[in-house]
């Protein structure tokens, strides 16, 4: 875990700089390298709504939080622009692959520092419901 204290109070404040990238136009997303990070994506929509950090909840570069749309885009469309996969992937539209989550509620009408709680109720992968194991 990166801290203040590692960084020095500047540079910490400007860790992840999701807030600096949006306002100057600067395409970015957020995602994980599995396996040395676990792949939660409204915990990711969570950090750059609220920019908290897990263990203290200090807020961590205030003026780098972006909205929650912003952060939705920074974990569906935007991965999908950085791949060239775009056309197929990341957002639904007629001829891309419906790939989609349902969720239990609406990021943008919860708490910010509860996001990364809602529970996905359902996947779906090419337009097709899959069942999760063991259910």
């Amino acid at each position: 875990m990166v801290d203040r204290q590692d960084l020095g109070p500047a540079r910490a404040e400007r860790l992840d700089p999701a807030g600096e990238a949006l306002r100057l136009g600067i395409p970015f997303s957020f995602h994980c390298d599995a396996f040395t990070t676990p792949c939660a994506p409204l915990s990711y929509i969570q950090t750059a709504v609220t920019r908290q950090m897990r263990t203290s909840g200090a807020v961590l570069g205030e003026q780098q939080r972006i909205p929650v749309d912003e952060a939705i885009k920074a974990v569906t469309l935007a991965p999908a622009y950085q791949l060239f996969l775009d056309q197929e992937i990341g957002s639904l539209e007629p001829g891309k692959r419906a790939d989609f989550v349902v969720l239990g509620n609406d990021p943008r009408r919860v708490a910010p520092d509860m996001i990364g709680q809602i529970p996905v109720v359902e996947t779906w992968l090419d337009g097709v419901k899959r069942v999760p194991p063991g259910t």
